[in-house]
């Protein structure tokens, strides 16, 4: 029993003694971490606050703490799209070329409102060492490493393996055999409900999508079914179910507390804070593999129709062949760059012509010059409609379906005399470059007939003022199929309908969001009216 209770006490003392010394560790851990956490916030707000991008015009002018914390972030947030850049812009003057702000922890953005600017950033060399790559840390956690996201060496590698599957003769074989039947569906859905308002953004969706998934996947994501049910029920919303829509559309779903992940450089903590939206994203992993698995069948098993370009892809090529892994990325990179682009030019432009229609009856009288009430519409008879292009080139102009776009300096540099730090935010701002009245005549009006091969060349006009596509070697890909889409399906629904807007819209303002792609609130909603009685 002695024995025992000697035991018993050296043990005792013995964890006392650890317990204490692992209370010690434990509490100088948490004092040295906290202490270097401090210091790299002091260091971070000092650094902000004597930065030399300070001496650019911009909304910040007190360097408290607080500003540091927040910046604009919130006023942008709760703004319409690009308006508090329109005011710090109007407040510094029309020929400013730069201005300068912050959003959460100090994170310092320059937006370059002058072309030649743009031009320099858009130019650079992108395949080795980028000055002003994208930076798309967040976006790739959801797409992936696809074309949009990818720098360097690796973008050109894809880039080099892809271009071939956008040759101008598979555009057009592709587009001309899916797009009119599936377009046709949406005419028989509308004229079933002549007098119903028609949610535009969700219906154009649809159509995008379905055929966006043939083309480019061989895959039926059958959202016209939904189109077919609202024509039955024009109560009913048109709600785009499909695996690999539903995980893009929880993937995408913008959160502070997603941004403040990535500000903190702690993405791996999303799964901890957002687990709904992490699992979105593994299922929306599992559902682009399904499509590529699906690409790689419909490969082995063609008869001599046209390729997919996923097939085109899954090919080997003279640039090597994309493993499974990156061939899952660029179907999500594709699924959002190839859809939702064209569904929202689409929208823009029907909503210009319920807006202008005399513009409308031109956009007719031209369809029906170049085709008989049914005569077949393809790529090749749309292409030859000018004003067609020129309306569209200006739909393009005042409502680009991407409002802004990102890069990042990699290094110090310069940028029209200002110096730039390494790690700052380079915003190129579309939506604002095309209706900047130094590169514009009259830049508000809506005037398809300023691209007419036959008008007299506005004497303002700059090519780096125009860039719904983007410039340089990162200019879309995918740019020429997106026009002739929306030129084919167009073409198909101003024979049929004339638009109006919808009686609960009349006399509104629309304002101008985005995500992702820019967009009216509230949603553009129209009537279609059967040219054929």
């Amino acid at each position: 029993m002695v024995c025992l209770a000697v035991a018993y006490n050296i043990l005792n003392t013995f964890i006392s003694k650890m317990a204490a010394d692992t209370i010690t560790i434990t509490l100088y851990g948490a004092i040295a971490f906290f202490g270097l956490v401090g210091c790299a916030i002091f260091w971070s707000f000092m650094s902000w606050k004597f930065s030399v991008l300070n001496k650019i015009p911009g909304p910040i002018k007190d360097m408290t703490f607080k500003n540091w914390l927040i910046g604009v972030f919130l006023q942008v947030e709760s703004e319409d799209f690009m308006e508090p850049q329109k005011s710090w812009w109007k407040e510094a003057g029309e020929d400013t070329k730069l201005l300068h702000y912050s959003a959460l922890f100090g994170k310092q953005f320059v937006m370059i409102l002058d072309a030649d600017g743009i031009k320099k950033v858009l130019t650079s060399p992108s395949h080795e060492d980028p000055l002003y790559p994208k930076g798309f840390e967040y976006l790739a956690r959801v797409l992936g490493h696809g074309l949009v996201t990818l720098e360097g060496q690796s973008w050109h590698r894809h880039r080099r393996i892809i271009q071939p599957a956008f040759s101008i003769n598979f555009v057009k074989t592709a587009l001309d055999a899916c797009v009119p039947d599936l377009v046709l569906k949406l005419i028989g859905c509308w004229k079933a409900n002549v007098n119903n308002d028609i949610d535009l953004s969700s219906h154009m969706g649809a159509t995008t999508l379905d055929i966006f998934g043939k083309i480019a996947f061989s895959h039926e994501f059958e959202a016209m079914k939904s189109v077919e049910q609202w024509s039955q029920d024009p109560d009913c919303a048109v709600e785009l179910k499909n695996p690999l829509i539903e995980g893009l559309d929880a993937a995408l779903t913008a959160s502070l507390t997603r941004l403040l992940l990535f500000n903190l450089k702690m993405p791996f903590m999303e799964r901890f804070f957002l687990p709904k939206l992490h699992h979105a994203g593994v299922l929306f992993d599992q559902a682009s593999d399904n499509v590529v698995k699906n690409a790689q069948k419909q490969s082995q098993l063609n008869n001599g129709g046209y390729k997919s370009l996923l097939e085109f892809m899954c090919s080997d090529s003279s640039h090597g062949a994309l493993s499974q892994k990156e061939l899952r990325h660029e179907v999500k990179t594709f699924l959002i760059a190839g859809h939702e682009t064209t569904a929202t030019l689409c929208t823009w432009a029907i909503y210009c012509m319920t807006k202008y229609p005399s513009i409308q009856q031109r956009l007719y009288d031209e369809v029906m010059e170049a085709h008989g009430p049914k005569d077949k519409i393809n790529v090749d008879t749309c292409d030859k409609m000018e004003y067609m292009e020129c309306f569209l080139k200006e739909v393009l102009r005042l409502y680009p379906p991407v409002g802004l776009t990102l890069r990042s300096a990699s290094k110090n540099t310069t940028i029209l005399g200002d110096k730039i730090p390494a790690n700052t935010k380079i915003v190129v701002p579309t939506y604002l470059l095309h209706r900047h009245p130094k590169y514009w005549t009259d830049p508000l009006d809506f005037k398809p007939e300023r691209w007419s091969k036959t008008a007299e060349k506005d004497p303002k006009f700059h090519h780096f003022a125009y860039i719904p596509f983007s410039a340089g070697s990162r200019v879309c890909i995918g740019q020429r199929f997106s026009m002739y889409e929306a030129k084919l399906i167009l073409a198909l629904l101003i024979r049929e309908f004339e638009f109006i807007i919808s009686p609960s819209l009349e006399g509104k303002e629309l304002r101008v969001s985005s995500f992702v792609t820019i967009r009216s609130d509230p949603p553009i909603s129209i009537r279609a009216n059967s040219r054929c009685g």
